[in-house]
Order: structure tokens, then C-alpha cells, then sequence
């Protein structure tokens, strides 16, 4: 019995880490999906003046990217949120960016571990995979220099 208990709950976690791109309806939550094509297109949005806080908008509608807490906390993540102002990492599958700089778009280079910016490309700005938010002191220092660039 426990054995299946313990077979059930790590098959829910694969299920729900397949899950990874984001869509928002009208007056319900936030909820992560499996298929890119079903995901909602997100556009930057800026919340403050100096350029360090971003939500992420529904291209399509005036829909906002909630906080996503009611996934079993995977990996810490946390959506943007223009209510609380929370900044986390969003990726979608051909890296595309998340945060807007005055030059382009803040991204995280899966292949050397570095948070680099470049121009914004719409046709690959769709559904938005999640990427763990860190709060170890580096990352948020690398963050941070690099918002600043």
C-alpha cells in the first residue's frame, strides 16, 4: 500500500512538472498546461518607472499573469504579479525573454548558465515555460547586474 502511495505521488509530480507553460482565463487562476499551442501569448508589460518591474499581459486581452502558488511549489517558482510586484524568471521553449530593458530582453542561457539580453522576437513569445525563481545571493546579483547593463 505504501509502495503505491509512493508510486502515485511521484507519477503526479512528473504529470504536473510536464505542465510548464501558462494560461489565464477570465476569473479563474492561473493554471499550467502541457501543450504550447493552448498556453496564453504574453506581452511585457512595465509596473514601474525605472525599469526593473515587468508583468507579463495576455496579447490578445487585459489579462495579467497571476501568482502561481498551487502548483506543490515546484522548484520555488512564483509567476510576475502586478499587485504584488514579484519578479521571477519565465522562459518559453526557445528562450525567449521576459524582462524589458531599454536595449531588449532579460533571458536565462540554458547552456552557460547566464542571464543575457537580446532583441524581443514575437514569434517565439508564446505560452511561457517556467523556470525555477532562485534566491541564493549570486543569482540575484547576476540579476541585478544585469538589469542594470
Amino acid at each position: 500500500m505504501i509502495l503505491l502511495l509512493k508510486f502515485t505521488k511521484a507519477f503526479l509530480l512528473v504529470d504536473k512538472i510536464s505542465q510548464k507553460y501558462i494560461k489565464i482565463d477570465h476569473n479563474v487562476p492561473a493554471k499550467l498546461v502541457g501543450v504550447r499551442t493552448n498556453a496564453t501569448d504574453f506581452i511585457p508589460l512595465q509596473i514601474s518607472d525605472d525599469h526593473t518591474e515587468y508583468a507579463l499581459k495576455s496579447k490578445n486581452d487585459d489579462l495579467f499573469l497571476d501568482i502561481i502558488d498551487d502548483f506543490n511549489n515546484i522548484g520555488g517558482t512564483k509567476a510576475v504579479s502586478t499587485e504584488k510586484r514579484n519578479i521571477s524568471i519565465i522562459l518559453d521553449s526557445n528562450l525567449s525573454y521576459q524582462i524589458k530593458l531599454p536595449t531588449g530582453y532579460v533571458y536565462h542561457d540554458v547552456k552557460s548558465g547566464l542571464l543575457k539580453t537580446e532583441a524581443f522576437n514575437k514569434d517565439t513569445h508564446k505560452g511561457f515555460e517556467l523556470f525555477p525563481m532562485r534566491t541564493d545571493k549570486k543569482y540575484s546579483e547576476l540579476l541585478n547586474n544585469t538589469l542594470l547593463m
